[in-house]
């Protein structure tokens, strides 16, 4: 148990550095399309709260086997996406990787911070890197806002469309049950949480879509 225990928050601390890497390249894109400064600062701060959380998560890893270990190379860090730099690109990305998975991964944390067995150091863990995700969810949420501003009319009723195309199960990733105790969501909890946060984007994509038919 130890062992697994240790590899799924080391997991943990792979996936918070790739999303260092999503956010770097979310700011240049930001950059190139004129952002606002506001939506930059946000975004380098949301890249440095997924260096905290590594940080944090390969702590607990240690806790758990007493092995030292941090990041291994991860050269597809420095690849551009596979799209080119438009408004609408970008919009989708935020949100889909932010205002959707993030969300997702902040009720994640709060639904494990939740288990009455749950060391207090790891609480405390999953109460930070809860509300610190539920921000990049907002953050996510302001780009994409942004985004249909730019865009003008049409960008918010196909955002609604998209999300409603999400293949939610495709998303759900394999991991093991039995590890709530230590702070580490099965592929159910998971599911669940990925369910609530897709029908609260959906709900939030709508009104925006209310919106700009009001102003249109």
């Amino acid at each position: 148990m130890t062992s697994h225990t240790a590899a799924g928050w080391r997991g943990n601390s792979a996936t918070e550095l790739a999303s260092v890497a999503a956010f770097g390249h979310v700011a240049l894109e930001l950059v190139a399309l004129g952002s606002p400064p506001e939506l930059l600062e946000a975004t380098h701060q949301d890249a440095l709260d997924e260096v905290r959380h590594a940080r944090i998560c390969y702590g607990i890893a240690q806790s758990f086997d007493g092995r030292a270990m941090g990041p291994a190379p991860f050269p597809a860090a420095l690849l551009p996406p596979e799209r080119p730099t438009t408004v609408r690109a970008v919009c989708t990305d935020a949100v889909k990787e932010s205002a959707w998975l993030e969300l997702a991964s902040a009720m994640a944390a709060v639904r494990l911070a939740e288990h009455p067995d749950l060391p207090d150091s790891v609480r405390e863990a999953l109460q930070s890197i809860a509300a610190d995700e539920a921000r990049h969810a907002a953050h996510g949420r302001e780009v994409a806002a942004w985004c249909v501003a730019q865009e003008g009319s049409g960008l918010a009723a196909d955002m609604l469309a998209l999300c409603t195309e999400f293949d939610v199960e495709h998303h759900v990733p394999r991991a093991p049950s039995g590890l709530g105790a230590y702070g580490l969501a099965d592929s159910a909890l998971w599911r669940k949480c990925m369910r609530d946060a897709h029908s609260e984007v959906l709900a939030w994509l709508e009104v925006m879509v209310r919106a700009e038919t009001v102003t249109a």
